[in-house]
């Protein structure tokens, strides 16, 4: 068991329904903010999104960057791209930036800037990444400290799981689920919150836990997230077209609709 500082250990902290209050106050302060930005984009395309969010998913496991470190990424791109206009050219400086500051806050020994360098061959250079450093914490206004799905997974685990060895397998696949859901730009209209619920959901699904249609499941996971059903299920359709799209590029994914 982990024990934090003061002697609350970290199973104490995820049963303290205070924790999961914080994280949905939180992430509504954070949609609030959201809805305020609106900056379009004429120079990138959905396609290019992809593109980037596939290789920094490629150097987070090639350099075994923890579990946090990629959502973020995405998180920054996508709160960075609402903020201000990117031309093409300079999709990939904006990825190895957010990368950058995602590894600063999630890993213990962060990536660094010559790391990334090599990773784009040398087509992003160390002092192109250490100007977009503070251009973009100036852009963020410094906060950083933005919620993704994977925020939620282990207190909402924790309400939904009988055993520990089944916890186990469940977060794993579930968190393999939020990680491909980082990766696309169209769910980023969904708390949360709610993307996590769903990939629970589709977790337990794999393990036949759960049979459709799962009203009382849904109805336990809707109150967690503070959402509703009708919402859960239209994440849920999104989720299945994302998850599908995947699996036409890399069919280690299957049985992808729940």
């Amino acid at each position: 068991m982990v024990v934090m500082r003061g002697g609350m250990s970290a199973t104490h902290l995820l049963r303290d329904p205070r924790v999961l209050m914080n994280l949905l106050a939180h992430e509504r302060r954070q949609k609030e903010q959201s809805e305020d930005r609106a900056c379009p984009q004429s120079d990138t395309t959905l396609e290019m999104r992809k593109e980037l969010a596939y290789w920094i998913l490629q150097v987070c496991e090639l350099q075994h960057c923890e579990e946090g470190v990629f959502p973020l990424a995405m998180s920054y791109i996508q709160i960075c791209l609402s903020l201000f206009p990117v031309p093409e050219d300079s999709m990939r400086l904006l990825g190895c930036t957010c990368l950058l500051l995602a590894s600063k806050m999630k890993n213990e020994v962060p990536l660094t800037i010559a790391t990334l360098e090599a990773y784009t061959g040398n087509t992003v250079l160390c002092h192109q990444i250490r100007e977009w450093e503070p251009f973009i914490l100036k852009q963020m206004r410094w906060d950083l400290a933005v919620i993704v799905p994977h925020d939620f997974l282990d207190y909402m685990l924790d309400r939904v799981i009988f055993t520990s060895d089944m916890r186990s397998s469940l977060r794993k696949n579930a968190g393999a689920y939020l990680t491909l859901c980082s990766a696309d730009c169209n769910l980023y209209k969904f708390a949360p919150s709610l993307i996590t619920v769903v990939c629970i959901a589709k977790a337990m699904w794999d393990f036949g836990l759960i049979m459709p249609p799962a009203d009382d499941l849904f109805a336990c996971l809707s109150s967690l997230a503070e959402t509703t059903t009708d919402q859960i299920l239209a994440c849920k359709t999104e989720i299945e077209g994302a998850l599908s799209r995947y699996a036409l590029e890399d069919h280690t994914y299957v049985n992808l609709v729940f």
